[in-house]
């Protein structure tokens, strides 16, 4: 179980979960997916506060698509 502390405009919280995961990238943001899907409590962590102007992969294979798309569910990206 983890413990997070976090500053949030001057004020203090504590969040458990139990997995931390460092980074929004496509490797953590399928991962905390999975973890969900299987009822497993999980926060991303991202030191931007906000989307970038430009993405960070610049190529997705044929079968990285496939892969993604088995493991995610339509309602995905409406969340």
């Amino acid at each position: 179980m983890f413990k997070l502390a976090t500053k949030h405009f001057g004020s203090k919280s504590v969040l458990n979960t139990q997995v931390c995961i460092v980074g929004s990238g496509p490797v953590g943001m399928v991962l905390s997916r999975m973890l969900s899907k299987f009822g497993i409590e999980n926060r991303v962590l991202e030191k931007y506060p906000s989307l970038q102007n430009h993405p960070k992969a610049h190529y997705l294979s044929f079968r990285s698509c496939e892969i993604l798309k088995d493991l995610l569910d339509d309602n995905f990206l409406e969340q």
